[in-house]
């Protein structure tokens, strides 16, 4: 692509990196000439200028300043400061994020981790009508190389193995299996191989049944007489022929039987409370005192993976919800409740309202299976209740119930110029104001226009967000108290230009 070409079509940026590059000097010559044909800017912001002055020597500071000064007294500059970053890198990011669906963007670096970051930009899966980004790199004989077609994305191969088949068609099979005496504490039960194993003391109860420890290493849910059937018992075995193993997902791993009789069956013991209880402001602090945001997008991560690997295995969880996912005191965590999951033609029989998608509400779950799309739904709003520590997405000021507003998609926190002005009172908009703007941008195409974005979309922004956060570009608090500012002349140019 010609230079001439380049300044026509996109809006061009210009990186620390390249205004002391060897070949710089030549390089902006040839571009002075091209702006100067078409009266285009060269868009630099502040936080370059105060990078170049802090970490090149002076010899390369005056290098880029002639540079810089050629261009100001020409009028080739667009200066730009929309608020105080410490790197310049996340300015690009977020100006990159926030602007690839108004305008074709080019960026000049010699960085090619910051390339790589911002090209990720342009494969998107969820985000439609981007337009063009590309990279320039200068050579040391001032000239460029186009590098959105040399830097290759790192491809993640997940090694699936078994791999569950996908459902077509709910299974129904509601025969009892009739048993006199369920067993209970201290008698004993058997396990395939006719293996002898006690029960201990009760350590949980549910709607299903109970939770034993056992003189094994594991402990027992024995189910409740009304929740012996022939189908429970069929779904397990499936479960288990996966041999399925992934840490602190707590999968089926032997059924167990009384005078013959499935009544239950054995899995690892899940440590820690569940998140639900965690994430009450007061519980948090008391917790995890030293917690801040950056914990929270590290637990978020944590949470993406596994899923990632049910999803892998075709496994739809179904009843995501904060009450399925304890974290103990080494922050580890624990998936509970999988006997519910959907494994092919076996549906998740249970769910939960704030966390089901607008199309499914009202719905009988037993009846229909359960897609990833539904799923997303989700696990988005799991997210965002751990981000915004406890709040339900559609919770508002002076509105509906989350039921009835998650129907209409009736969600109060803006983006830009859009919001009902229903957000709730409380630090949720101030921590809503200080998120990553790829991310507001995710939960609100979400919950407003109805996207959905998979496990690899999530995973993908938050590990940017944690970047951002751990580079100092976005705030680290919990809770902050008030909204992110920018200066008055920042607003006025920013409205300018972009609004």
């Amino acid at each position: 692509m010609k230079l001439k070409d380049i300044v026509t079509d996109y809006k061009i940026s210009v990186d620390t990196c390249s205004l002391r590059t060897n070949g710089a000097r030549i390089f902006f010559s040839n571009l002075e000439n091209e702006l100067l044909k078409t009266k285009k800017k060269l868009l630099l912001h502040q936080e370059v200028i105060n990078e170049l002055k802090k970490y090149i020597s002076n010899q390369e500071v005056k290098k880029a300043e002639r540079i810089l000064k050629e261009y100001k007294n020409k009028e080739l500059l667009d200066l730009k400061k929309i608020a105080n970053y410490s790197f310049a890198d996340n300015i690009f990011i977020e100006i990159f994020t926030k602007f690839r669906n108004k305008y074709n963007l080019c960026l000049i670096t010699q960085d090619k981790n910051l390339a790589q970051d911002i090209l990720a930009l342009n494969s998107s899966n969820s985000v439609k009508g981007i337009k063009k980004i590309i990279i320039l790199g200068i050579k040391k004989n001032g000239e460029y190389e186009i590098l959105s077609n040399n830097l290759k994305k790192k491809k993640i191969i997940i090694k699936k193995g078994f791999c569950f088949k996908k459902g077509t068609k709910v299974i129904k099979n509601n025969s009892k299996i009739d048993i006199d005496k369920l067993p209970i504490e201290s008698d004993i039960i058997r396990n395939g191989n006719a293996k002898k194993i006690q029960l201990k003391e009760c350590i949980g109860s549910g709607g299903e049944g109970k939770i034993y420890k056992t003189d094994t290493n594991m402990v027992c849910k024995i189910y409740k007489k009304d929740k012996l059937i022939k189908e429970t018992e069929d779904k397990l075995k499936l479960m288990m022929s996966g041999k399925l193993n992934c840490s602190g997902i707590t999968f089926p791993k032997e059924l167990v039987y009384s005078n013959d009789k499935f009544v239950g069956y054995l899995m690892n013991k899940a440590e820690g409370d569940i998140l639900q209880s965690i994430l009450i402001k007061p519980i948090l602090f008391e917790k995890f005192p030293e917690w801040k945001k950056l914990d929270l997008v590290k637990l978020s991560l944590k949470i993406l993976k596994k899923i990632e690997y049910l999803h892998s295995k075709n496994i739809i969880i179904g009843d995501i919800n904060l009450q399925n996912i304890l974290l103990d005191k080494n922050q580890e965590v624990y998936f509970v409740d999988t006997d519910s999951y959907q494994i092919e033609n076996y549906p998740c029989k249970v769910g939960t309202i704030l966390f089901t998608p607008p199309e499914l509400q009202g719905k009988s779950y037993k009846e229909f299976l359960r897609t990833k799309k539904h799923e997303n739904f989700a696990i988005a709003t799991l997210l965002f209740m751990v981000l915004l520590p406890g709040k339900h997405p559609y919770s508002q000021q002076g509105g509906s119930t989350p039921k009835e507003n998650i129907k209409k998609g009736n969600f109060s926190y803006p983006l830009g110029k859009n919001s009902n002005r229903k957000t709730p009172n409380g630090p949720w908009r101030f921590i809503w104001s200080h998120l990553s703007y790829s991310l507001k941008e995710a939960f609100f195409e979400t919950f407003k226009n109805g996207k959905r974005y998979n496990v690899s979309d999530w995973i993908e922004i938050l590990s940017q967000y944690k970047y951002s956060i751990e580079s100092n570009f976005v705030s680290n608090e919990m809770f902050p108290k008030e909204t992110k500012k920018l200066t008055e002349h920042a607003k006025q140019r920013y409205n300018k230009e972009f609004n």
